[in-house]
């Protein structure tokens, strides 16, 4: 018994120095989104601070009344809805970082002042609006959050935990036959 115990404290230690070793890296799951997520969009603000762009569907046809809201932050500091055409048009924006949101569709963008924008800017932001649920992940979602170090010293673990069992179950085997 009392090496079962040893082995359960030693696997223990295995596991706590295991959240050492990942203290300084990045999660897969942080990886992922940092794969994923867009880039941010340099966009050149029209006089007045007017944004303006156009929503599609996935299959690219306009989408009338479709809501487009900005937020800087946290607040949402304007709200339009897309005309017949699925253009829409939003001023008295300021320059900054905002995130520009329709549907589940939502991206990062960076307005500017048109004398002080980059060479590189838009002058529209064109959404593709996303359908209004989010796709489900199949059964095992949970899955791929998980390390492939972690399942590795998961299965140690419980390797050494079963052969523990085994050998002092030979021992109390032994010591049960011996006179």
């Amino acid at each position: 018994m009392r090496n079962l115990v040893v082995a359960l404290l030693s696997a223990g230690t295995m596991l706590a120095g295991q959240t050492i070793i990942h203290a300084g890296e990045q999660s897969s799951a942080d990886r992922r989104l940092a794969q994923v997520a867009p880039n941010i969009v340099d966009v050149a603000l029209r006089s007045g601070g007017e944004l303006t762009g156009r929503i599609v569907d996935q299959e690219g046809n306009t989408r009338a009344g479709a809501v487009v809201r900005v937020q800087y932050g946290a607040h949402e500091v304007a709200r339009v809805a897309a005309n017949d055409t699925g253009v829409y048009r939003i001023s008295g924006l300021r320059p900054g970082l905002h995130t520009i949101v329709s549907g589940t569709s939502v991206r990062p963008i960076r307005l500017w002042e048109q004398v002080s924008a980059p060479p590189t800017a838009r002058d529209t932001v064109n959404l593709v609006f996303g359908p209004d649920e989010p796709p489900v992940r199949g059964q095992l979602g949970w899955l791929y959050d998980v390390e492939p170090l972690d399942v590795v010293l998961l299965g140690i673990t419980t390797a050494s935990l079963v052969i523990a069992a085994d050998i002092q179950e030979d021992v109390d085997d032994l010591k049960a036959a011996s006179p």
